[in-house]
């Protein structure tokens, strides 16, 4: 028999404007922490799950983290949506949302994987839901009362090209000005105007403006994950370099800028390594950006990394 794994517990750092130093939990709790949302400072939620099949739910208050919930299903987001208020995402129908007294079960018409809130009564979602014709890729938006699903329009092309489109990530800054990133499985040639060849992932972005969605040209080469905003309009995308086998190579920044263009800012690594990214956040106060992730070496060894630039 194969050695048996070392079990895995949860842990969280904070930074203070000088130095990081750990939190401690309220108990010891088996698992990996899945993903985290605030609303200030003194409002932040964050999930742990295990393999055990509890998922728990955490806040934090500005001085310590309390056991906020505890149950046995899988969730794939948290989205804290004003203070005491937070979104906790699963399946069609194991959503739950917390009023700052109680947890209430809602049904959505999609499976969530990813959000992004301008407020309370402004929230979008993205992920997926079955169709006769397999798996579909959703956007919804929830306007305070009721979640529903939204129309791209021909933003990705036909309904045919949607269908071989898969949403990554989504970001609202404000109710008349909406990102959603993914990729699309290109047919020669492709509706972005560039070739591609059959089964070649292509980076698709999409914009709404308040009336209507648009296409945004995205560089080729790409493999889109999460999205944070910047200042002066400006959005920066996680996003992986895939070698010509479609393999991850490495991470890099790309920022769309509000006169329409991207720059890619690589990322700082020692020689024999390359970096990697799965999280982004930006420290209102100060502009600046965090890139969460490791560094691997060329040997296959991970170590993980924090990566912060004044640029936002």
């Amino acid at each position: 028999m194969g050695d048996e794994l070392e079990p895995q517990f949860p842990v969280t750092l904070r930074w203070d404007g000088a130095s990081w130093r750990a939190v401690r939990l309220p108990g010891k709790f088996e698992g990996a922490f899945l993903c985290a949302s605030g609303s200030s400072r003194t409002d932040v939620w964050a999930v742990s799950t295990s393999e055990t099949g509890f998922t728990t739910v955490f806040r934090f208050d500005g001085r310590q983290w309390t056991l906020a919930r505890r149950v046995q299903q899988d969730v794939t987001g948290v989205q804290a949506v004003g203070r005491h208020r937070v979104w906790l995402f699963g399946g069609y129908g194991d959503n739950w949302f917390f009023d700052g007294g109680s947890w209430r079960r809602v049904r959505l018409p999609l499976r969530v994987t990813a959000t992004s809130a301008v407020s309370e009564g402004d929230v979008w979602a993205i992920g997926w839901r079955d169709d006769a014709d397999g798996d579909q890729a959703v956007v919804a938006h929830f306007d305070g009362r009721t979640w529903g699903t939204v129309s791209l329009g021909s933003a990705f092309g036909s309904p045919n090209d949607q269908a071989f489109t898969q949403f990554t990530s989504v970001y609202a800054a404000a109710k008349d000005d909406v990102w959603v990133f993914g990729t699309h499985i290109g047919s020669s040639p492709d509706h972005t105007g560039e070739g591609a060849s059959d089964g070649q992932e292509i980076p698709v972005a999409a914009h709404w403006n308040g009336r209507l969605w648009s296409q945004v040209p995205v560089p080729h080469g790409w493999q889109l994950g999460a999205v944070i905003g910047g200042t002066r309009g400006a959005v920066h995308v996680a996003a992986t370099k895939l070698d010509q086998e479609g393999n991850s190579d490495y991470s890099a920044v790309l920022s769309h800028r509000e006169d329409g263009s991207w720059t890619i800012s690589d990322l700082p690594h020692p020689p024999g390594a390359k970096p990697f990214l799965s999280s982004l956040a930006r420290v209102a106060a100060t502009g600046e950006l965090y890139g969460f992730g490791f560094i691997e070496t060329d040997d296959g060894d991970r170590t993980s990394a924090i990566f912060v630039s004044d640029a936002s």
